[in-house]
């Protein structure tokens, strides 16, 4: 089962809530331990599932989380898609806006694929872009994937925001993102999942 199917099976299934809550805890009580271990450096990324922000009780759960582990929401990133955006719901905006008063960022996962506006970006306040991984991986082989890539850097470049490559699976993809500016990545090319101790 991959990490699609079983989020996918969760969301069908009515458990993502549940297990969405579960995981912002478990979160945010690795990151006070990083902290309170002085690496404060350290951003914890989380994916939210958009039926967690369409329920409308994400920012309660992150409220409750952290009063319960004394973590520093500075060092929290939610990362969710573009379909969030492209709803342009009231209730997620006022969602999104109360997240980022918490301090947390607010980061756009697998850009590219959805259909968000380019003003919704800011007007949401968006932190970071993460350029979906289909389009990384044909970075070499496909122009159209180069130039959508190309196209996500500048977009970032232009309003400000932080971006970064995902599936990043070779060295030569990520020497490519690097010439194009692109300088933060992820992917097995350039480091496997570890525990968290690690």
């Amino acid at each position: 089962l991959t990490a699609g199917q079983f989020i996918a099976a969760a969301e069908h299934g009515g458990l993502i809530i549940p297990l969405g809550d579960w995981v912002l805890h478990q979160a945010c009580r690795e990151l006070a331990r990083w902290q309170a271990a002085g690496r404060r450096d350290l951003v914890l990324s989380v994916n939210v599932s958009p039926i967690q922000f369409r329920r409308g009780d994400v920012e309660d759960t992150l409220r409750r989380a952290l009063a319960a582990t004394g973590a520093d929401p500075g060092g929290l990133e939610l990362e969710f898609g573009e379909a969030i955006l492209a709803e342009g719901s009231e209730s997620v905006r006022a969602c999104l806006s109360k997240l980022k008063a918490l301090g947390m960022r607010l980061v756009i996962d697998d850009y590219g694929s959805g259909s968000s506006s380019l003003s919704a970006l800011k007007r949401f306040g968006i932190d970071a872009l993460k350029i979906d991984r289909a389009f990384v991986g044909g970075l070499l082989t496909e122009p159209e994937s180069k130039n959508l890539v190309r196209a996500a850097i500048g977009v970032a470049a232009n309003l400000g925001l932080r971006i970064q490559a995902e599936g990043v699976e070779a060295d030569p993809v990520a020497g490519e993102l690097r010439a194009m500016g692109c300088v933060l990545a992820q992917g097995y090319g350039l480091g496997r999942p570890l525990p968290a101790d690690e």
